[in-house]
């Protein structure tokens, strides 16, 4: 019968199946597909359709019948003489509708053939299609007993035999630890979650569960009996019954045995008597794996010898493949079946091991046995501190596809017990290694080899020469709740990776944590589909090359094949809590970064030295289509950087990196750095095109620290487009500081530059005067140097900087103004809390449009109240001089080429409050070659930030009379100045 965890029916088949019975037309389903599909996912997809370029046989349906009404069978039988072929793929189809119904994915099966001498191996395979009235559809009405062999009874006599042993075993009703037990509970009684036996038969209740008994005094019985399912699987289902009378072991109506336990007693007040039976001779965890494997002991083939009192022996031949061998009155399952003879057993030093039919197979501890699940407990693995490398390994070998379980405990793994020569351990395709706890399961090295090269884990095949560059090594791989240590601090080795991951595809590391480490924790190279989540580390080698994620294109000590980049990566929702790699996550060797993202992790790196990074590149790293986004970066050395992705000459690519949304703090030199000014790239033609930076927090204190270079908070160059959009930067600096550029944002050498709604601020108590502080620095070198277009905005920032030179400044190469004829964009909008020392804004070519700190001009150095600063009376005659604008702004080549300065008066011409009902634009006349009225501005000086307000000597205004149209001259009012540079 097909494996139902590995058989669907796919969406074309339902589709199929429900137009047949709309129409009430008959489903003719005739034929099966096997076929070899290389790198088979472990399920099938209701999608999924024929793989025709790996089918390897075509078979005809031999027999069918009908199970039950919504149920029906196929069965194909190949003969002796069909093959040689191999297959790990089925198929149920209809020819009449081009329909592949249903899909099994076995496991792989090879079928031989009839040769002189040989007999080719005869297999019969089998589908169970479920379906709401699929016998009606199908119109199949012969039940399958009258061709299949019925095992009904047999499986009968099984299920009586394994429920007698363990009634021999250990009584006939009994229970593990409290399970069953019965509490009262708020009027109620509640009845816990666990495990025991009825008449032999297995129970199990997974949650605690709560009954009302309404009549006291009154027995609580469970009441247990066998179900079955279309596919011949058996379960034990059961009822809790309240009843004041006797109750006994009873057939019901539909011929079903039930088995009836007494577990309590309510008493007349209410309290409980507990009349459970409790197991005494074998402990949970032995039972519930034991259970497991009770009915192959049982079955004649399963077991050699068949008979309870003999014993395998050197030299006995095991003629059917058997799963156990009862050695010395222990049964011991295999890790593998096995046939032939016997000539090696060893259950002296363990790994129990044993040699059959020339093959070499494990010998298991069957308390830990499963067939769905690898136990390394079962190959004898404690956890106590001893090197258990090669039962590790075997368990892993047995796990191919399978789980792989860790328990609690300290598991060490060797170089010297490898059988690798540069890792400890290999685990192969479709593995999920697992622990109890990442804290709780530790796998590392012994301390005599903490000098000795080797990675601890890698994945299978990531150094054989076919994989190399296709991604074909073993994948599909999970690590999940364990934890992974090189041991104590102090360097000894050079290349020893935690776990390496090479050459392969699909990798899920999660919840797991990262000790110490002399290289990388987890190094993804040549790799791609890969995940890492909700796993913390804690680094304290003293060593720049320990990276605790590395994203790589060739490195893992013996990896073969040429660059190859990785792709698709995840990195998030992580804990990072020490390092002192150069990258703590580290884009490495030529690598093409596509498709990764880096989001929702913590660092917190006080050991971080200098001239080291949170997340780093080399300089040959193109990126393409990444995401660091969300993360938390604490720092505390003056020398380090957040995220630091320098850019060399030999990049190819640069697109769509985007660094978002993350917060830096602490004590830090640079808090993202992106690019450079590549020195050969002179045109804006190169393969730097887009990033982004925006909405990130930079937040350094810096008090008292000694600069080593310039302090920059965000600075990108070299590319052909850039925003810097919507960051906070902050820097809480005091005196005593060496004379050093703070740098808020700096844009290098870009053609396209974006530069808007940022916030810059300065919260230092006190500052260093001599401290170059630049809050908006822009530098068009190469834009100069190649007469080449370059555009800039920078729009809609806040900078709250005291002190600083300038607030906006464009780097003065000292050249000639021709040079400057293709600098475009516009500075506008932009905000200065504080005045600069020297001006607002160094502008190349005239960009700021005059909206630039607009606001209203204080006036009470010429005469308005401290009440109202902003309103001043005028009257005719007045030179009003040195009034200041609200920034200044210069040029290198002349005040001249700076850009426009907005000012708007406001007049009101009958009371100092009338600005909002009576106000009069400004109308300037001339009534004679002597006589004016009305008011200009004089005398426009940006770089000092002053200008000069003349009013005519005839009046300040003139209007005319609506009534008699004839000019009025105001000879006198109030006035407010809004002026922006």
């Amino acid at each position: 019968m097909s494996n139902t965890a590995t058989v669907i029916t796919t969406k074309a088949g339902e589709a199929l199946i429900a137009q047949m019975q709309a129409e009430n037309k008959v489903l003719v389903i005739d034929k099966f597909i096997f076929a070899n599909v290389p790198n088979r996912p472990a399920f099938p997809n209701r999608d999924d359709v024929v793989p025709v370029e790996h089918v390897v046989h075509e078979s005809a349906v031999h027999e069918q019948g009908r199970l039950t009404e919504n149920s029906v069978i196929y069965s194909t039988t190949l003969a002796s003489n069909v093959g040689p072929f191999s297959f790990n793929w089925s198929g149920l189809f209809c020819s009449e509708h081009n329909v592949l119904v249903a899909i099994n994915f076995p496991p792989p099966v090879d079928k031989t053939v009839d040769a002189p001498g040989i007999t080719g191996n005869t297999l019969v395979r089998s589908f169970v299609l479920e379906y709401k009235g699929i016998s009606e559809t199908t119109n199949i009405t012969v039940d399958p007993s009258s061709w299949q062999y019925d095992a009904h009874k047999r499986m009968s006599k099984m299920d009586n035999d394994t429920a007698q042993a363990i009634i021999d075993q250990n009584g006939k009703d009994w229970f593990i630890d409290d399970g069953f037990i019965v509490t009262p509970q708020s009027g109620a009684y509640s009845i816990k979650a666990g495990a025991g036996y009825v008449s032999g038969h297995r129970i199990s209740l997974d949650f605690d569960r709560i009954i009302q008994v309404p009549e006291k005094p009154a027995f609580i019985y469970v009441d247990a009996f066998r179900e079955g399912s279309p596919t011949g699987e058996w379960q034990t289902k059961f009822t809790f019954v309240v009843s004041a009378e006797e109750k006994d072991d009873y057939t019901d109506a539909q011929g079903v045995n039930h088995f009836v336990c007494k577990i309590a007693q309510v008493l007349a007040d209410g309290s409980v008597a507990d009349m459970r039976k409790k197991g005494s001779k074998v402990t949970r965890d032995e039972f519930s794996n034991f259970t497991e494997v009770m009915p192959r002991e049982l079955i004649g083939g399963g077991i050699f010898p068949i008979s309870y009192i003999e014993n395998a022996r050197i030299n006995d031949e095991v003629e059917v493949e058997t799963e156990f061998l009862r050695i010395a009155g222990t049964l011991y399952p295999t890790s593998k079946l096995v046939s032939g003879q016997i000539t090696q057993l060893n259950i002296v030093a363990k790994p129990y091991m044993a040699t059959v039919g020339g093959e070499i197979v494990h010998l298991l501890d069957i308390r830990y046995y499963s067939r769905n699940r690898v136990y390394v407990r079962s190959f004898w693995v404690e956890g106590k501190g001893m090197d258990e490398t090669l039962g590790i390994q075997a368990a892993l070998d047995v796990g191919k596809g399978k789980e792989v379980a860790f328990h609690d405990g300290t598991f060490i793994i060797s170089m010297a017990a490898s059988q690798h020569p540069h890792s400890c351990l290999q685990v192969d395709m479709g593995t999920t290694v697992t622990g109890v706890g990442k804290e709780s399961t530790i796998i590392t090295r012994p301390a005599s080899e903490r000098g000795v090269n080797g990675v601890l884990i890698v994945n299978k095949g990531y150094d054989l020469r076919e994989h190399g560059g296709n991604y074909s090594a073993a994948g599909n791989i999970v690590f999940r709740d364990l934890g992974i240590t090189d041991g104590v601090a102090t360097q000894s080795r050079s290349l020893g990776d935690l776990i390496g991951f090479g050459n392969g595809d699909g990798l899920l590391v999660e919840n797991c944590w990262f000790g110490n480490h002399d290289q990388h924790a987890v190094d993804i190279s040549k790799s791609r589909n890969v995940k890492i989540t909700k796993c913390k580390s804690a680094n304290k080698v003293n060593s720049r090359g320990a990276a605790t994620y590395q994203i790589d294109a060739g490195l893992i000590w013996g990896i073969t094949g040429e660059i190859t980049p990785s792709y698709n990566v995840s990195i998030y929702e992580n804990e990072i809590l020490d390092s002192m790699a150069t990258n703590v996550i580290h884009f490495h060797s030529q690598e093409h970064a596509k498709n990764i993202r880096i989001y929702n992790n913590v660092f917190d790196l006080p050991s971080l030295p200098d001239g080291c990074n949170a997340i780093g590149s080399d300089g040959d790293i193109s990126f393409e289509n990444v995401s660091i986004h969300h993360n938390e970066i604490k720092l505390y050395n003056i020398g380090t950087r957040g995220i630091n992705l320098p850019i060399k000459d030999t990049v190819t690519l640069c697109d769509n990196l985007n660094i978002r949304q993350n917060t830096i703090s602490g004590v830090f030199r640079t808090g993202i750095y992106v690019g450079g000014q590549p020195s050969s790239r002179t045109d804006f033609q190169g393969p730097l095109k887009r990033v982004y930076v925006s909405g990130n927090t930079i937040n350094s204190d810096i008090r008292g620290e000694i600069l080593p270079n310039n302090w920059y908070g965000i600075l990108v160059g070299g590319f052909k487009f850039m925003e810097v959009n919507k960051n906070k930067v902050i820097v809480n600096q005091t005196e005593n500081q060496p004379d050093a550029s703070v740098i808020f944002i700096s844009s290098n050498d870009n053609e396209n530059s974006e530069v808007c709604g940022n916030t810059l601020r300065d919260e230092g108590l006190g500052y260093l005067s001599t401290t170059n502080r630049i809050p908006i620095f822009m530098n068009v070198d190469r834009a100069s140097n190649n007469n080449l277009r370059a555009i800039t905005n920078i729009k809609g920032n806040t900078i709250s900087v005291r002190e600083a030179n300038y607030q906006i400044q464009f780097k003065d190469p000292g050249d000639s103004a021709i040079t400057w004829k293709n600098l475009f964009g516009i500075i506008s909008g932009n905000t200065f809390v504080y005045d600069s020392k020297i001006c607002e804004i160094f502008e190349l070519q005239p960009l700021s449009d005059g909206t630039n700190n607009q606001r209203y001009i204080d006036l009470t150095a010429f005469g308005a109240s401290s009440d109202a600063p902003y309103i001043l009376p005028i009257s005719s005659g007045q030179r009003l001089q040195d009034i200041k604008l609200p920034g200044r702004k210069k040029s290198k080549i002349n005040d001249d080429r700076v850009g426009v300065i907005n000012i708007d008066i406001e007049f009101s011409p009958l009371k100092a409050d009338g600005f909002v009902e009576d106000t009069e634009s400004v109308q300037t006349v001339y009534i004679s070659a002597t006589e004016a009225c009305g008011m200009i501005v004089k005398d426009m000086r940006c770089a000092s930030g002053k200008f000069d307000l003349v009013t005519g000597n005839k009046g300040v205004s003139m209007i005319i009379n609506d009534s008699e149209f004839t000019p009025v001259l105001r000879t006198s009012g109030w006035i407010r100045i809004r002026a922006g540079i």
